[in-house]
């Protein structure tokens, strides 16, 4: 985590952590404050997406600063960056004509944009604010998955708003991450690295 954030927090964007209600270490409050990252602690529960849903509401109440986001990235910790090319990866992101755009998509369930890193244009932020307040948060890993991760994608489709990865692969992604790294992709799942797939969630890759 920390490796993610310390090169992001040297980009324009304002970085915040959003994380469990907990108290932290002595060297993370340390390390947050020396790279002038903002904590927000939350319930553990709905996932990133209600994570995500209620730090920006927070914000779109205490102030008006949503209507004047000019890039909004979401990532999780799902994904560990082995290498530092945010700066790349932002950079692809604008060349491209795409309003959202992501690192990988995937076919499963429907077409879809994977959230673990989401870079938003302007064009994409209204149908994503709408979808994220709107749809119920969800405590089910694939409940979260098909209502709010593959039906985002589905509302980008409806608005018309152009959509992108950055990496592709004949596989998919779970099992073509040696695809991703003659690519020079420079991330990887978490879950490969910690090997803590459950019995459920093998069952449903078979």
């Amino acid at each position: 985590v920390r490796y993610a954030l310390a090169p992001l927090a040297k980009t324009d964007f304002r970085v915040v952590l959003l994380t469990n209600e907990r108290t932290l270490s002595q060297s993370s409050y340390e390390f947050l404050a020396d790279n002038g990252i903002e904590l927000f602690l939350t319930q553990n529960h709905a996932f990133d997406f209600g994570m995500w849903k209620r730090y920006l509401h927070m914000q779109a109440i205490s102030n008006s600063e949503n209507e004047n986001i000019e890039r909004l990235l979401l990532i999780n910790d799902s994904v560990v960056y082995y290498q530092d090319k945010f700066e790349e990866y932002f950079e692809q992101a604008e060349k491209s004509h795409a309003d959202v755009v992501s690192l990988t998509s995937n076919d499963e369930f429907a077409p879809h944009l994977q959230s673990f890193f989401l870079y938003m244009k302007p064009a994409a932020l209204g149908v994503f604010f709408m979808h994220l307040f709107e749809t119920p948060e969800q405590e089910n890993f694939y409940d979260v998955t098909r209502r709010l991760e593959v039906a985002l994608s589905e509302k980008f489709g409806e608005a018309d708003v152009k959509m992108e990865s950055l990496y592709h692969t004949e596989r998919p992604v779970f099992f073509a991450y040696k695809e991703l790294i003659e690519q020079g992709a420079g991330f990887v799942k978490r879950k490969l690295l910690q090997r803590r797939f459950s019995y459920d969630e093998k069952n449903h890759f078979v």
